[in-house]
């Protein structure tokens, strides 16, 4: 990868306006996990429309991007969203409001979904991680395959999975975007040392 080839670095994606915002290891790790957790499903099937769209410091983002930049304006105005208290009874409302499109381009795909994705997994941090997803990493003893079955078998959001043939397929490919991010993020060091990444 161009992280590994050292092409790009954490300082690229850290502090930009499409990463998390700097500050302290619980809070970043919780703005990964909320845009690992929302990241699924950013396109239409209208092409004449084209993809959800936002601006943002007067560039425009599309897809994964224009929702990472939401969360960090919602940040920037005051909404607590990383709060896993606030997300887990977060209303369609408010949802709608965050992630509100760029003038007429489509709204962010999949709402009612993403709207049960953030009360189901908000109440499972409030519930077993004391709101915070540090605490599952903690968890899983600086091993990344272990956090990702942890994730996949916590979270029934990270279950990407279907029967193909009578055969149950797995992709599990958010959780490990998930556990590759924080390693990135934290340059392999502290709470992103994984032992076998």
């Amino acid at each position: 990868s161009a992280v590994m080839d050292g092409e790009c670095t954490t300082e690229d994606w850290i502090g930009s306006d499409v990463g998390p915002p700097t500050g302290d290891s619980t809070s970043m790790i919780d703005w990964i996990f909320l845009t690992s957790t929302l990241n699924f499903s950013f396109w239409t099937n209208d092409k004449e429309k084209g993809s959800y769209c936002r601006k943002y410091k007067d560039k425009v983002y599309h897809g994964y991007e224009a929702m990472c930049v939401a969360i960090n304006q919602a940040i920037n105005d005051g909404i607590d969203i990383l709060n896993a208290k606030y997300y887990s009874r977060i209303t369609m409302n408010d949802l709608e409001n965050i992630f509100r499109p760029l003038d007429n381009s489509p709204p962010l795909p999949m709402l009612n979904e993403r709207l049960n994705v953030l009360h189901e997994t908000g109440s499972i941090l409030l519930q077993e991680y004391r709101g915070h997803f540090i605490h599952c990493i903690e968890q899983s003893g600086g091993n990344a395959i272990d956090l990702v079955e942890l994730i996949v078998k916590k979270f029934p959001a990270y279950r990407d999975e279907a029967v193909y043939d009578g055969q149950r397929v797995s992709f599990y490919k958010r959780a490990q975007i998930l556990v590759s991010d924080i390693w990135g993020c934290f340059n392999g060091h502290g709470i992103g040392h994984f032992t076998d990444m």
